[in-house]
């Protein structure tokens, strides 16, 4: 009786994409930290709208690239974490689950959540990158500031942190020689080398192991969701038979207290 249409869903995806023989690489992280745009950087010729509103991607979206070692890669991008109602927030964490890699995407150090959605991640074994967003804003001395801080988090398998820049615009205010200030807005140079070249780095050391953690992945996301279907249904049992426990009570209450065509 347990409704098993979810769970077959999930195994099905994956053997779908098991024979499509493609690393799927899923950027996931906070609402407006630079995934689609940082794809936009590494794939130019992709259909990738950028929208300036927190929370533009409400969906999954996906890209095939090859990489330049003739890799078959499919990038996707996830809906941002932490919105104001959080309703994506479980379907962006499994699909990141069901990747073979990870690219998280922050334009800071790490906040308490940022850190606990990686921390789930890592004890899935999974491949991730943290790509530190913006990184103009950052000198080196800082941004090797923030790489060992967040690499203190970790043991020694942690996560690798890459700083890469996703372009768009950025405001800059000029001062003239005569003391006149003018604000005008640039484009920002984009600056995502580190990332591809991580990832390649990734795909050649672990390649013959990145499907096997995918899949062992997977079946724990299966495990799980499993579990609460059954407790679900469990719980809906239970009620039931209170229901119809309380109900037959009630009925030989009165039928004991009442003749039997009264209660009839």
């Amino acid at each position: 009786g347990i409704d098993m249409s979810a769970i077959r869903a999930e195994l099905a995806k994956l053997q779908e994409r098991k024979a499509a023989g493609q690393i799927h690489i899923a950027f996931f992280g906070d609402v407006s930290t630079g995934k689609s745009s940082i794809i936009k950087a590494l794939l130019p010729e992709a259909d990738v709208e950028i929208n300036l509103r927190g929370g533009s991607t409400r969906e999954v979206h996906e890209y095939r690239w090859k990489s330049s070692a003739g890799d078959q890669l499919l990038l996707t991008d996830l809906p941002g974490r932490n919105e104001a109602d959080g309703e994506l927030d479980e379907m962006a964490l499994d699909e990141a689950v069901r990747a073979q890699i990870v690219v998280y995407v922050t334009d800071s150090d790490l906040s308490r959540t940022q850190f606990n959605d990686i921390k789930t991640l890592y004890n899935f074994n999974k491949p991730t990158l943290i790509a530190v967003n913006k990184s103009d804003l950052y000198t080196p001395e800082e941004q090797e500031q923030i790489r060992v801080q967040i690499g203190s988090r970790f043991d020694d398998k942690g996560p690798k942190v890459v700083f890469v820049q996703s372009g768009g615009q950025e405001e800059v205010v000029r001062i003239n020689p005569d003391g006149h200030e003018e604000t005008f807005t640039r484009p920002r140079k984009v600056k995502v080398e580190p990332l591809a070249k991580a990832l390649q780095t990734i795909i050649d050391d672990r390649e013959e192991l990145l499907g096997e953690l995918r899949d062992a992945s997977v079946f724990t996301l299966v495990k799980h969701k499993l579990d609460q279907t059954k407790r679900a249904h469990r719980h809906d049992q239970g009620k039931k038979i209170v229901n119809n426990s309380t109900r037959n009570a009630v009925i030989g209450a009165m039928a004991a207290m009442a003749p039997g065509t009264d209660i009839i």
